[in-house]
């Protein structure tokens, strides 16, 4: 007995070497195995079934080979989005704080109240990431902060749910700041639509309570940081 699982690189290759797949998404199967499908034994009965075989080795290669070339289309359909955001820290009271916000926009679910998150926005076209940072955190939590460190980058895709629907590739780069003035939750009434309110959380915390993993993940290494690094602060 044939094994399919040995057999199957062959056979897929040659489903796609020999049918010529530009295009595989949308074929009638019936008509493509019936018109491309090709003895490839000498005897019939062998020929019968090494048929069979080719014609559902070719089925799974149109399937995987259509799966993937849908998968790259919707990677360069997909829009792009680079933005920068900060977790900056203030001691008070012997301990230390970093300044979060709850986001709110105009006609987004109701499923993103109570959402707790670091200050971030999108890069305009002439600043610096690290400028884009100190921006948004000054629009968006009403203080000033001065970059200390890079901490990383997360990436993420998302559904503009409140606009349009499409998906969205975003990457985020995050800088450790320190508190410099300023009073956290004065923010103007233009940013008032996209921020709900912001304030103070301790640090020792936010590695559980904020909202999501790749923003977790930099209040982690802000814990470290701050550590290994006690003069800087």
């Amino acid at each position: 007995m044939l094994n399919l699982g040995l057999m199957f690189p062959f056979y897929y290759r040659l489903g796609v070497w020999r049918n010529d797949l530009g295009n595989p998404v949308g074929v009638d199967f019936n008509k493509f195995w019936a018109k491309s499908a090709r003895p490839v034994s000498a005897t019939s009965a062998f020929r019968r079934s090494s048929l069979r075989l080719c014609d559902q080795s070719s089925c799974v290669g149109i399937l995987l080979l259509a799966h993937f070339r849908a998968g790259v289309e919707n990677e360069v359909r997909m829009i792009r989005e680079f933005s920068a955001g900060a977790l900056v820290l203030r001691h008070m009271q012997q301990k230390w704080y970093v300044a979060v916000i709850e986001p709110g926009r105009d006609g987004e679910p109701e499923d993103r109240r109570n959402v707790v998150a670091l200050p971030k926005g999108n890069i305009d076209a002439d600043e610096t990431p690290e400028q884009a940072a100190v921006r948004e955190v000054l629009e968006e939590t009403g203080i000033e902060a001065r970059p200390v460190a890079g901490l990383g980058s997360i990436r993420y895709i998302y559904s503009r749910k409140w606009k349009d629907g499409k998906k969205i590739f975003k990457v985020v780069t995050f800088h450790l700041m320190k508190y410099h003035a300023g009073r956290i939750g004065e923010i103007t009434p233009e940013m008032q639509h996209e921020v709900r309110r912001a304030w103070w959380m301790p640090l020792r915390i936010a590695p559980t309570r904020l909202s999501y993993e790749g923003e977790r993940e930099m209040a982690r290494k802000a814990v470290v940081y701050v550590k290994s690094h006690p003069r800087e602060f």
